[in-house]
């Protein structure tokens, strides 16, 4: 049976290695040593043959044990390996017409849909729906319906629904009654009530266990319809639902949430109290119902308790987005309970905060004549992702990225550069697996035939070497059997030999021997591989201590003293430093990439080939001392005529081994080289189908710049809109403060006038009754 791959032939060859390859060859101190040596060599090469030269695995074979490989990894949960190996199967002509073909395409189906990859999901479920009624159609229709869904493409939707519950024997999982619903919900055609009344149906049938999503559905339809009271009534059904699941315990979570607002627009603010409460402090909702909760206590007027829990917002949770509107309500409240103090300094946390970032973004989005062409041209530059951190502060990137329209275009942008490099990446790859099929006639691209080739070159150079030694043993009787001029002939011809020997001493002559002197050719390698690693390393200390510099001048933005222009000065001083780095960063990929081209050279069979010409040589020479050696066997006696049979008898046998090894190797090339054929085929298909890719991906970033510069350009708008509202509410806090003080002031003032006033009419009242009693 042929191993599997190159790892199980070096366990199998080192596990056999000590009972073959003794005596060495090159040990031989006479006829009997060379004879032992001879049966090792014999041994080892049919070993060779027994673990290298099987039958030909055909493409249809070989798509078979991928698929199978698949099938274990996606097993096993490994989507990523899973989708590698089963697309390899499904991309075989010959596979396409087995059974296997249609559980294959559902077996990728769901490994991109599980990895999140709805839309390279849906092509293959399409593809497996297009095959007509197949065991894996029901499996099929069940994910198409789910990553529609997911993908709102709401066409066809109500065809899937009904074939899945057509198709699924004992009725329809609860999984499509609930996509059924959400399609529903999403829907957007439909006439309101027609949508709330067929949204609300499909939700109250789903079973367990989305049981609890779709009574939240129901609720936020009944928001949207304007029945409060009916919305809360199903937030309070979905939370009062079994289930443990951690997505369930999540939507129990939003319903709490949902239910504190309806609540509180019903007036009932302890019903509104107690369902916020139950939101955890781990949520990541728990600073909204903090904030709520606050404002739910400011209008029942419960100033106090208002102020306590605002304050828990800044304290607990300072870098959420509602953290700057939490210190402003904290600084009115303070106001309102006479706190002027804590108000100043509420108003001025917030000033100094945002007031430098918002002149900031205002020399951001005024220093170009045409701010939306900018964008534009930042966002459709080759080679480049658009960073929003690389134009904006990083407290004005976190407002940024909330925006839903910009998240959006974000993805789109990311994905659209997460597609550019995966392209570039297969690229790359390509190069570098046509580089493989090139060498050698594509043996380097069979890392188990190109094992059983060295293999087999190094019998021959083992088996060369030995021959030699015999020879070497046949010499001295021949000596004396010899005229002196022959002697002195076979002398020469002997030290030439003997030359062309020690050079071939130097080769490999087992496996283990080829194995270490490749890993002596890859060990400059390896050092110019750590040094890239080590600069990596360098690289992200670098990324870090931006991230820290940038980090803490936003901690201390408030205490420093500059102007705007130092400020905008040194915002663009980081973005050049951040550029820089991941300039440095695709240098690196460049140098690991050059790396594996260079890594594949040294491991492959092209540096062998010389040792063939050097062989060839050995063996020339070793054949005209054979031919000068046979002219002494008329001189020769009984015994010495016997040993010269004997040693004749080992050559011819390592003769036999020279020409089997030769043979074989020669068919592992030629096997090497129709893979390679076929190989190549394949990888033409791949780079078409990457051309296209290319093209496609760069048509839709050509119109995606335009469309996401602009959502750009008016989200940053419009988060200069909002630090200017934080701002100007601020601002307005201190201007409360300083008419609050003054109120309290001129009340106070006024206060005292009267009491003055009040005792001087007493005093004037006194001193006109002693005046009277005087007189």
């Amino acid at each position: 049976m042929i191993p599997r791959s190159p790892r199980a032939a070096g366990v199998l060859l080192a596990a056999v290695a000590a009972a073959l390859l003794a005596p060495r060859a090159g040990a031989a101190a006479s006829l009997g040593d060379a004879a032992r040596a001879t049966g090792a060599i014999e041994d080892r090469l049919a070993f060779v043959e027994k673990a290298y030269d099987g039958p030909d695995e055909s493409m249809l074979d070989r798509a078979r044990r991928k698929y199978a490989e698949g099938e274990t990894q996606f097993l096993l949960g490994d989507w990523d390996h899973a989708a590698i190996l089963i697309t390899a199967a499904t991309e075989t002509p010959e596979f396409r017409a087995t059974p296997d073909y249609p559980r294959a395409l559902a077996y990728l189906g769901d490994a991109f849909r599980s990895a999140g990859a709805c839309d390279s999901a849906l092509l293959e479920y399409d593809a497996l729906l297009a095959l007509g009624d197949t065991p894996a159609r029901p499996g099929a229709v069940l994910g198409a319906l789910d990553c529609r869904v997911r993908l709102r493409r709401l066409e066809g939707v109500d065809a899937l629904v009904a074939e899945a519950r057509r198709l699924v024997p004992g009725g329809a999982p609860p999984e499509v009654g609930y996509l059924a619903g959400k399609a529903i919900f999403f829907r957007t055609d439909l006439r309101p009530s027609d949508r709330l009344q067929r949204g609300l149906a499909a939700f109250e049938a789903v079973r367990p266990p989305y049981h609890v999503a779709a009574a939240y559905f129901e609720g936020a339809l009944l928001v949207e319809a304007g029945d409060l009271r009916g919305a809360a009534a199903r937030f309070e059904r979905c939370r009062g639902l079994p289930g443990n699941d951690p997505r369930q315990t999540e939507i129990r979570e939003l319903c709490g949430l949902a239910l504190g607002r309806v609540y509180g627009a019903l007036g009932m603010f302890a019903e509104s109290l107690d369902r916020y409460q139950s939101v955890p402090l781990g949520s990541p909702r728990f600073d909204e119902a903090l904030f709520e909760i606050a404002w739910n206590f400011v209008k029942a007027k419960r100033y106090e308790q208002a102020l306590r829990t605002a304050s828990m917002i800044v304290d607990l949770t300072p870098g959420s987005h509602l953290a700057p509107e939490a210190t402003i309500l904290t600084g009115h409240l303070d106001l309102e309970l006479g706190h002027f103090a804590a108000a100043t300094e509420a108003f001025d946390k917030v000033i100094n905060t945002y007031a430098p970032i918002r002149d900031e973004i205002d020399a951001i989005l005024t220093m170009q004549e045409d701010p939306v062409r900018y964008f534009d041209e930042l966002i459709g530059r080759k080679g480049r992702a658009f960073d929003v951190a690389s134009i904006l502060p990083p407290i004005a990137v976190k407002w940024a990225t909330a925006q839903r329209d910009v998240e959006g275009a974000l993805d789109l942008v990311a994905g659209l550069d997460g597609a550019r490099r995966d392209l570039d990446g297969s690229s790359a790859m390509a190069d570098r697996i046509d580089g493989l099929l090139a060498r050698e006639s594509g043996l380097d691209a069979s890392p188990l035939l190109e094992a059983g080739w060295a293999s087999a070159d190094a019998v021959e150079t083992a088996a060369a070497r030995l021959q030699g030694e015999i020879v070497g043993l046949e010499e001295p009787a021949a000596l004396r059997g010899l005229p002196p001029d022959a002697r002195a002939q076979l002398e020469r011809v002997h030290d030439q030999r003997e030359g062309a020997q020690r050079r071939l001493a130097a080769l490999p002559a087992t496996p283990d021997e080829v194995g270490a002197r490749q890993e002596r050719m890859t060990g400059r390698i390896d050092q110019v591989d750590r040094a890239a690693f080590q600069l990596d390393y360098q690289v992200d200390a670098a990324a870090a201590a931006v991230a820290a510099t940038e980090a803490w001048f936003e901690q201390h933005r408030g205490e420093i003293r500059s102007d705007d222009a130092a400020r905008t000065a040194f915002g663009a001083q980081i973005r050049e430093q951040r550029q820089a780095i991941a300039g440095y960063r695709d240098a690196l990929a460049g140098l690991h990439r050059e790396v594996l081209g260079v890594r594949d050279a040294a491991r492959g069979s092209q540096e062998l080939r010389g040792e063939a010409e050097l062989r060839r040589e050995f063996h020339d020479r070793l054949w005209a001392e054979r031919t000068l050696l046979a002219a002494a066997r008329p001189a020769l006696s009984g015994d010495e005529l016997a040993d010269l049979a004997r040693a004749e008898g080992l050559l011819d046998r390592l003769d036999q081994v020279d020409g089997r090894a030769l043979r074989l190797k020669e068919r592992f090339a030629g096997l090497a080289a129709r893979r390679a054929g076929a190989l190549r085929a394949q990888l033409e298909v791949a780079r078409g189908a990457i051309a296209e890719e290319r093209g496609a991906t760069a048509a839709v970033s050509a119109d995606a710049s335009s469309v996401v510069g602009r959502i750009a350009f008016r989200s940053f708008s419009a988060v200069r809109a909002q630090f200017y509202r934080l701002v100007l509410k601020a601002d307005v806090g201190i201007i409360d403060v300083a008419w609050s003080r003054k109120r309290e002031r001129v009340e106070r003032i006024q206060q005292l006038a009267s009491q003055e006033a009040a005792e001087l009419e007493a005093l004037d009242r006194d001193y006109r009754l002693v005046l009277e009693a005087v007189q």
